[in-house]
């Protein structure tokens, strides 16, 4: 039995659709996103023809697909003929993975409305469906209830700064309800679930710390940086932003990787001004320079392995970028003060894998260089501790797919 969706939702989804459809006469992302939903029927229709019942995987966008990824490779080598369809919200999510030939397809979700709900889930057809983290379509989730399909949400957090636990958001909290499993990353996601009568969840982990655990076990390595022999440790700044490029700037003198977050030429031109020596990784093939400046995309996760320790951008900001890419390869990781939201930084903390720095100028909170190595073998042993939520969820979901009827 479905739940009720008011009209109020499906008012307010129409008219966010309006929006975008105005927007993307001057916002390129907004008209990516109307682009790649224009006729999308007919399109679907014919991509999704030979593919019979596959599990279908949700994400918002980029971050919540590498939450899905291990589950999504783990159904495959354990179920290979098992078919699956994976969908995105955001173009950052899309764009960057309608390639990936993990799947069976890679689609943009509809906007939520109800014809669109129905239409979509009688062309994909589900086996199950599974919603990675956040993003609760009501009118879709509706639509998966109707046909009996079960649904399940991976790497959940549950915050009772959420709209669940509003006066308004008794709707969210029915739609949560049905669910056949919540797999949440913690035991405080687990018991606000709890307080929500929701008895359907588990603690399962975050699937983030078997991806990251993957990468370093694949990775490949880098010739060039192979070849690059600095004198000292090597400092790398992760998903950098002017902050910490600042403080590396003023307080470190010794070999230094800059991934900047932000690759576009200005940036890195404002980045060289701060390190004339610096050297563009595409612009040689020896670098010999203190300073290596990556000007290329993709290679961050693998470059961790080049390094002591790591500043991971955004903490001086309005968000915290990935700790644990770092982590994983025994690297301690310092951060800014605005990381609250962030439970993995916190634990790290913790752990004694990192420190935590008041302002852009509280360099001593760093510790020395020959302290690096202690805090990095923690950062690691953290990691691989929470590895295991992936096979949790696989398990569960073939049992769940594979049951009669």
């Amino acid at each position: 039995m479905s739940f009720r969706v008011p009209h109020w939702y499906t008012v307010g989804i129409k008219g966010y659709g309006l929006a975008l459809r105005l927007a993307a006469r001057w916002v390129p992302k907004a008209q990516l996103w109307t682009a790649g939903r224009a006729n999308w029927r007919k399109r679907y229709k014919e991509q999704l023809q030979g593919i019979h019942k596959p599990i279908w995987f949700h994400c918002a966008s980029l971050g919540e697909f590498e939450q899905g990824r291990p589950v999504i490779e783990a159904l495959q080598a354990k179920r290979p003929n098992t078919p699956i369809v994976l969908t995105f919200f955001s173009p950052s999510g899309f764009e960057v993975r309608k390639n990936y030939n993990g799947t069976d397809a890679v689609l943009y979700l509809p906007l939520d409305t109800p014809a669109n709900a129905r239409d979509f889930i009688e062309l994909v057809n589900p086996s199950a469906a599974v919603f990675v983290k956040y993003e609760h379509w009501l009118h879709l989730q509706s639509a998966l209830d109707e046909r009996s399909i079960p649904r399940f949400l991976i790497s959940a957090r549950l915050r009772r700064d959420q709209i669940f636990f509003r006066p308004y958001g008794k709707v969210f909290r029915d739609a949560l309800s049905h669910f056949e499993r919540i797999f949440v990353q913690d035991a405080a996601s687990l018991d606000a679930a709890l307080s929500l009568e929701i008895t359907e969840g588990e603690v399962a982990g975050d699937t983030r710390f078997d991806r990251v655990v993957q990468i370093v076990e694949a990775a490949k390595r880098d010739e060039k940086l192979d070849r690059w022999k600095p004198d000292g440790k090597v400092l790398v700044l992760g998903s950098s932003w002017p902050a910490e490029e600042a403080i590396a700037q003023q307080y470190w003198k010794g070999p230094l990787i800059i991934a900047p977050h932000e690759i576009h030429e200005d940036h890195l031109r404002d980045i060289e001004k701060r390190f004339p020596e610096a050297e563009r990784y595409t612009s040689t093939d020896d670098l010999t320079s203190r300073v290596l400046l990556i000007d290329t995309m993709g290679m961050l996760a693998k470059l961790y392995r080049y390094g002591d320790a790591a500043l991971i951008g955004g903490g001086f900001g309005k968000g915290l970028h990935n700790t644990l890419e770092a982590a994983a390869w025994g690297l301690p990781v310092f951060i800014g003060p605005n990381h609250e939201k962030f439970i993995e930084a916190k634990e790290l903390l913790q752990a004694g894998a990192g420190v935590s720095m008041k302002s852009e100028n509280d360099w001593a909170a760093i510790p020395n260089p020959e302290e690096w190595g202690t805090l990095g073998a923690r950062a690691s042993e953290y990691v691989r501790a929470k590895t295991g939520a992936t096979n949790k969820i696989v398990d569960h979901l073939l049992r769940i797919v594979d049951r009669p009827g």
